[in-house]
């Protein structure tokens, strides 16, 4: 917005153009002093232009002074009384005054638009640049989020979820359903599960097969494979261009289930999925899936005895539960169940067990008698309502629950378990 203007400006322009227009009457009309004999005067030019440039009182000040000054000097030479002259010029005097005031008002009310535009203008700007910056800092948290999520494996929440539709589905299903999970999570778009079969590979299921995906895959035409089988570890392709008609496989990965072995063939996948970080997330998921239909209490649906595992496949499971956490940022939970008097067990807690843990659960007995339990994937959360829920149905039970979180070794968290 302007600056208002200062009295000496005013003054100093009034006597500029009062000037300049004295100056040209003096020479055009020197017998009519005050250019009177024109209508309209051409000193009507200097009030409203005062007035136009600094507003209503400057202007009807000097359109009153212009004339007072007009009055005087006139009256003077023609020798007569001011306000006899003043009454017989009354319509240019008062225009003068008139005119100055006029445009005053016009200044007033265009300038008072202009500030409230400035204002707007100003408030808009404010405004812009307070979303620019906090456009840049949304973007920049974006990034921060992503490459968070991309650290801690956001899109492997719920896995637990996931891996318990897998493991209760008929194992004639489970294959076709890992495909479509992996293909959810890790983003693989074409590949197959096989079984080792003498010298060559047998399909079991595929997504989206190719010709390379064949019913029988020759092992001696797949490096690949050779390599995954005997190392049992993920081989990979350096470079997905790498992949030709003879290894048409970017990466292997050795599963094992508990009535069979083999091979994920995959075929292809996006190429910012295939990552060595990617390829760990499949062979998580692959390993938690099997390990949980073989051990836990999957398939139980009614309140019979749980499935209780050896203590040496328990601590396997524990100590993978804590690479995994180390590795992939995905905690699991373990609970402790104690029961003070072993003989007086409630006969419910079969009931109570299999209705309370989710059945991708992993059981095993201490010496003492107490159960531990390994939910994998479950959250503190999890573990603290299931503890809650012990000490309401069966009261005579002492629950206890920790989160399978690192950096741990084996044996110091094993031992945080039992002194709880």
């Amino acid at each position: 917005m302007p600056r208002p203007a200062s009295i000496l400006s005013i003054i100093r322009d009034t006597i500029l153009i009062g000037s300049l227009i004295g100056i040209i009457n003096y020479f055009l009309a020197r017998d009519d002093a005050g250019w009177l004999a024109l209508n309209p005067t051409p000193w009507l030019l200097l009030p409203p232009l005062i007035g136009a440039r600094y507003g209503v009182w400057p202007g009807a000040l000097t359109g009153l002074l212009t004339a007072a000054v007009l009055t005087v000097v006139r009256a003077r030479i023609e020798g007569t009384e001011e306000w006899i002259f003043a009454a017989n010029h009354r319509y240019p005097l008062t225009a003068l005054a008139l005119t100055g005031f006029l445009a005053g008002e016009l200044n007033n009310l265009l300038r008072g638009g202009n500030a409230k535009l400035a204002t707007e203008s100003t408030r808009m700007k404010q405004q812009l640049d307070r979303v620019k910056a906090e456009l840049a800092l949304v973007s920049e948290t974006r990034h921060e989020l992503q490459n968070a999520l991309t650290l801690h494996d956001a899109h492997l929440t719920g896995l637990d979820v996931e891996l318990r539709k897998v493991a209760l589905l008929p194992a004639h299903d489970v294959f076709t359903a890992l495909l479509n999970l992996l293909h959810r999570l890790a983003g693989i778009s074409s590949a197959g599960f096989y079984t080792r079969s003498n010298g060559s590979l047998r399909r079991i299921a595929a997504l989206h097969p190719t010709a390379a995906l064949s019913e029988h895959v020759a092992l001696d035409e797949s490096p690949l494979a050779i390599k995954a089988l005997t190392e049992n570890t993920i081989a990979a392709v350096s470079d997905p261009l790498e992949s030709s008609e003879r290894q048409p496989f970017l990466a292997a990965v050795p599963w094992n289930d508990a009535d069979a072995s083999g091979l994920l063939l995959i075929q292809d996948m996006p190429a910012d999925s295939f990552e060595w970080r990617n390829l760990t997330k499949i062979e998580l998921i692959l390993h938690w899936a099997f390990a949980i239909r073989r051990h836990a209490d999957a398939a139980k649906t009614g309140g019979g005895p749980r499935k209780i595992v050896s203590l040496e496949d328990f601590m396997f499971l524990l100590a993978q539960s804590l690479e995994t956490e180390q590795i992939h940022h995905l905690p699991s939970a373990v609970l402790r169940l104690d029961f003070p008097d072993a003989d007086n067990i409630p006969s419910s807690m079969d009931r109570e067990l299999a209705t309370l843990l989710p059945a991708t659960t992993v059981t095993t007995r201490l010496p003492s008698g107490s159960l531990v339990f390994l939910i994998p994937f479950g959250s503190d959360q999890q573990a603290q309502s299931i503890s809650r829920a012990f000490k309401e149905r069966l009261p005579s039970a002492r629950p206890s629950h920790h989160l399978v979180v690192g950096p741990a070794e084996l044996e110091t968290f094993w031992s945080r378990i039992l002194e709880s």
